[in-house]
């Protein structure tokens, strides 16, 4: 799992892939942290993106490493009102700080991805590293 993180921290923006009425929308976001097998990341209740979770809790978001090596996680989404981790995921963001200037606000969502696989392959789609969480 270490590779996993040390990947997404050096490689933090990810495309990360919803469905609505049953088609893929895809969009760049930025990875926050992991703790207790668990990928956050932070969006607002008044996108797109939050509604498509809400209706289809399930999602696969990739990232990929200036030497094309990609990482690829799929896994169910769940939200947390968590203060203190949404404190976290700020700290990591300063757009996002920005944008929602305090964990206590009401149109800031802290989401992550759990129950689910993660691969880590290669330019050619060898397989490095595969694991469930």
């Amino acid at each position: 799992m270490n590779d996993l993180i040390e990947f997404l921290t050096q490689n933090p923006i990810c495309f990360f892939a919803t469905t609505e009425k049953g088609k893929p929308r895809v969009r760049p976001i930025g990875f926050q942290f992991f703790e207790n097998g668990k990928f956050f990341f932070i969006t607002s209740n008044q996108k797109e993106m939050w509604r498509q979770i809400t209706e289809t809790p399930y999602v696969e978001f990739s990232s990929v490493s200036k030497d094309m090596t990609t990482l690829r996680v799929r896994g169910d989404v769940a939200f947390s009102d968590d203060i203190k981790k949404k404190e976290k995921a700020l700290l990591k963001s300063p757009s996002a700080q920005k944008i929602y200037k305090s964990a206590e606000n009401p149109q800031l969502e802290l989401l992550y991805v759990h129950s689910g696989e993660a691969i880590i392959f290669d330019l050619p789609g060898n397989k490095k590293k595969a694991l469930n969480f």
